[in-house]
């Protein structure tokens, strides 16, 4: 048997078990009835999924959530929701998406915080918050269709419930296999989700009047400025891959784009379309009760936490095989000579050295891993945004270490993003 069939037994076995804590009559009659209490077909595409919080708890929590994160706004002195020059208009986007999309009987919820981070983000439960950074520097969102795909994008996490499912999915199955249990793991698992809040993001958009294609001009217009840097704890889509899913899932929501109209028959869109749409769920035929048996219903919830699960894998491979490939890439493009380390002035200890940009352009970004060691093993690591570089340039340099006891430190060039060739790309979002 191999690993991956050995996999799903186990997780098929784990899942059951967990639904018949409670004890029950029958086997059958007991799972089905854990089942529905946690497990539920998803509000999107139908699937039975493990959710181990019911809507209740889910709002719950969003409230306390949002009403942390009001209060540390508040102490940290951001403007929040109409007290910021942007709320009126965030929420004139927000209230057109909301009679097109799913779980319409949420407590909706938007807010502002005047923050100069590039985020948008949701907690769940129907509640949103946007930092006022996306509409400041270079990476300005450009129009309000650019805005509906920010949003749509976070009320397509509320309506797939992804935030009581990561968790729920990932404690699971981190119990049946212990290569799961990593941070990289974890943010491979999200990774699954933002793309599928994409793919879900670009129908409400169309639906509610915006242009679709405006997530591929945003997220085209990011790689340009920001590359695809692999090298970090990556729970998004990288920007490259992110533009040309994008591209694709566009196209087939183009069909329902009529530029500024919402359409009037958004449901029957919902419940039949390219993308998403489960025909047996929006008939009645695949989540009925009396249909689907226990065993039926906990192994549905395994199988599909399972495909999840190797999604996932497979994500955390892709980063990984293109973190090798930039990090070799890099390593021919900045050099560092004459490494040493000594006492800096004030105390403590310093790594100095010269980088040389050794291309014939500029780096428009660069990113460079200290790791410490004691003796063979690397006891603490770091990623250091380094300082630009002309073509050619040699820079001396000098950095502060962190006071901790080690045998020795090195410097690596992990990423380098080379300015385009046309300096047109840089500035045209629009640009291929």
């Amino acid at each position: 048997m191999t690993r991956n069939r050995f996999l799903t037994l186990r997780l098929v076995f784990a899942i059951s078990a967990f639904l018949l804590i409670g004890g029950c009559e029958s086997v059958d009659s007991g799972l089905l009835s854990a089942s529905n209490a946690l497990s539920s077909p998803d509000p999107v595409t139908g699937k039975r999924e493990l959710l181990l919080l019911s809507e209740e708890q889910e709002i719950r929590r969003a409230d306390q959530a949002i009403a942390d994160a009001l209060e540390e706004a508040r102490q940290n002195g951001h403007a929040i929701d109409e007290e910021t020059p942007y709320f009126e208009r965030v929420n004139a986007v927000f209230q057109k998406l909301l009679p097109v999309v799913h779980r319409q009987h949420l407590p909706y919820e938007l807010h502002v915080i005047d923050d100069g981070v590039w985020n948008a983000y949701t907690p769940g439960g129907g509640k949103v918050v946007v930092l006022s950074g996306l509409f400041k520097g270079e990476q300005a969102l450009q129009s309000d269709d650019e805005l509906a795909a920010i949003l749509a994008h976070e009320i397509a996490h509320i309506a797939a419930r992804h935030v009581t499912e990561r968790g729920s999915k990932i404690m699971v199955t981190q119990m049946v296999d212990n290569d799961l249990r990593s941070s990289e793991f974890e943010a491979a698992f999200t990774t699954n989700q933002e793309d599928e809040a994409d793919r879900i993001s670009v129908i409400y958009s169309a639906l509610a009047g915006y242009d679709p294609t405006a997530a591929v001009n945003l997220w085209q217009r990011m790689a340009v400025a920001s590359g695809s840097y692999a090298g970090v704890l990556a729970d998004h889509p990288l920007n490259d891959d992110r533009a040309a899913n994008l591209q694709s899932y566009s196209h087939d929501a183009w069909p329902f784009y009529t530029p500024g109209v919402q359409r009037a028959d958004s449901a029957a869109v919902l419940a039949s379309n390219p993308l998403f749409s489960n025909p047996q769920m929006n008939s009645g035929e695949g989540n009925d009760e009396q249909q689907e048996g226990g065993i039926t219903a906990a192994t549905n919830a395994a199988l599909n936490t399972y495909l999840e699960v190797l999604k996932a894998k497979n994500e955390r491979y892709k980063h990984e095989i293109k973190h090798y490939d930039q990090v070799r890439e890099a390593s021919r493009q900045l050099i560092f000579q004459n490494l040493r380390v000594g006492n800096a002035q004030g105390g403590g200890k310093a790594v100095w050295g010269v980088s040389v940009n050794a291309t014939d352009r500029d780096f428009a970004k660069a990113m460079v891993r200290l790791r410490y060691w004691n003796a063979q093993t690397v006891i603490h690591e770091k990623i250091i945004p380094w300082a630009p570089l002309t073509a050619g340039q040699r820079f001396e340099f000098g950095y502060r270490l962190e006071p901790i006891r080690f045998t020795s430190v090195t410097l690596t060039p992990d990423y380098v993003l080379l300015d385009s060739d046309d300096a047109q790309s840089k500035n045209n979002p629009n640009a291929d």
